[in-house]
């Protein structure tokens, strides 16, 4: 094949690559909209859950061994974070997350709080949930739902690009 043709093939896979993340995204948004806070963690911690495993599954030679380890959320946030698939940052974001789903998930009747809600928004740069100048500020509800979108997108983006990447070098 051609250069041409390979950033071609490249360009459309990429293409391809980032749709799936949109149409993923999109279905995560929806589940942003609600206004159960429990259900949006709930639903968040899932959808992050997958798209970790996911990621660092794509990364071993043998992925099937990757199942063998049966990793629980925190290992697959240290492991992601280990092998510099996810930003420390995101690292941070990730780790307040299990913590604060660990609280909804132990205590049937734990009421999530603004506090709760600001330990992870404090783990995002500040520009993703920030208004810009002029702007009325956001709500404590809705800087908690970009923050949870910055998170999700961090690991779609990495999933993305290392899927173009491998197909690449195969070439």
């Amino acid at each position: 094949m051609r250069m041409d043709d390979q950033s071609q093939d490249a360009q459309r896979k990429l293409k391809e690559a980032n749709g799936r993340a949109l149409d993923f995204v999109d279905k995560f948004m929806r589940t942003l909209d609600e206004d159960d806070r429990l259900g949006v963690v709930i639903r968040t911690h899932l959808a992050i859950e997958r798209s970790l495993t996911e990621l660092i599954r794509g990364r071993f030679a043998q992925p099937d061994y990757f199942d063998k380890l049966d990793l629980n959320y925190n290992r697959l946030v240290t492991t992601a974070r280990a092998m510099e698939l996810i930003a420390e940052h995101t690292y941070n974001g990730l780790v307040a997350l299990g913590r604060l789903r660990n609280k909804v998930a132990h205590q049937w009747d734990y009421e999530i709080t603004e506090q709760d809600q600001l330990d992870v928004i404090n783990t995002v740069p500040a520009w993703a949930t920030t208004p810009k100048p002029g702007m009325e500020p956001f709500s404590v509800k809705h800087r908690f739902k970009l923050a949870m979108l910055v998170l999700l997108h961090g690991i779609v983006k990495m999933q993305e690009w290392l899927e173009v990447a491998d197909e690449h070098k195969r070439g």
